[in-house]
């Protein structure tokens, strides 16, 4: 989680939740439901890094393809050692060019840092494996099927991260409790570290629009709260079968933060845990809203 700039830090904020929440947060504006124009993320990008809350916020999410549209904006909004996570499309080449053009250009404006993508089968991690730049971060989007364990024992092996899509713009989309459970249990148990994205929204599960339209449809989400104290658990030893119970809570009143540590329920994890948690297991979550979770954590009194 390190940082490569100063970030402003509230200081009535409970140093157990910063601990959990710090750098915790990929923007990514580009995609549905925000669906923004490039301008506009990067303008957005700029004023939460710099606002109250930009210790929250992470790795700016942009396709490899348009990282040159992006490169155009850093000058006029001041960047400045902005972490940049570039999604990679079937085109590997391409976008590993991309990469490079982009580096070359921004100089100590932004950097690459860390690259995601999709593998339908672990026979294709090689490939892309191969071509990978030395030291970037890589996180591999598994497919939640009955091979999932086989499928983070190939990340394992090929010593990258996972990635697990927690929502989407269909309500088939969301995976069920069990899934996610059993994503961060075989994660904990390979010693795999992995980001959630899509969904994520909400600090807490419930039963929220898909879209900002009036009669969109309404579905149950995962929380990133959720997610975030599971992973927690498990490493902290609870077992698989707890996990799903931890993800179904909807009352912000179950995680109960100290200056040393959090009580959930009958679980008591440190400071010192979370902390290994997030460098270890849990790396972060893909949001398109930046907003919404600092709204909803303001209206849980959390910040």
């Amino acid at each position: 989680m390190s940082a490569t700039r100063a970030k402003p830090l509230s200081s009535a904020v409970v140093e157990s939740l910063r601990i959990l929440l710090s750098d915790a947060v990929d923007y990514a504006g580009l995609f549905p439901p925000a669906s923004l124009e490039m301008e506009a993320v990067a303008q957005n990008f700029a004023r939460y890094l710099n606002g109250e809350f930009g210790w929250m916020l992470g790795r700016l999410v942009v396709p490899a393809e348009r990282l040159l549209e992006l490169e155009k904006l850093l000058k006029p909004n001041r960047a400045r050692g902005w972490r940049v996570t570039a999604l990679l499309g079937r085109s590997f080449k391409d976008d590993l060019k991309s990469i490079v053009q982009f580096h070359l250009k921004a100089g100590e404006r932004a950097h690459v840092d860390a690259v995601e993508f999709k593998i339908a089968t672990k026979d294709e991690i090689n490939p892309i494996l191969e071509l990978l730049p030395h030291g970037v971060n890589a996180y591999a989007e598994v497919v939640l099927r009955d091979d999932l364990a086989e499928q983070i024992e190939a990340i394992r092996m090929a010593r990258l991260q996972a990635k697990i899509r927690t929502g989407g713009m269909k309500p088939g989309a969301f995976p069920r409790l069990q899934q996610v459970a059993r994503f961060i249990a075989a994660c904990a148990s390979a010693g795999v570290a992995f980001k959630a994205t899509a969904g994520l929204h909400h600090p807490l599960r419930g039963v929220y629009p898909m879209t900002a339209a009036q009669r969109g449809p309404h579905v149950p989400m995962h929380g990133f709260l959720n997610v975030l104290m599971a992973a927690a658990a498990v490493k902290a030893g609870a077992m698989e079968l707890q996990i799903p119970e931890i993800l179904s809570l909807r009352d912000g009143a179950a995680f109960a933060f100290h200056h040393d540590g959090v009580t959930l329920r009958n679980i008591r994890l440190s400071n010192q845990q979370l902390r290994e948690t997030r460098e270890q297991l849990a790396i972060a979550f893909g949001s398109c809203s930046f907003e919404d979770p600092v709204r909803d954590l303001e209206a849980l009194k959390l910040l």
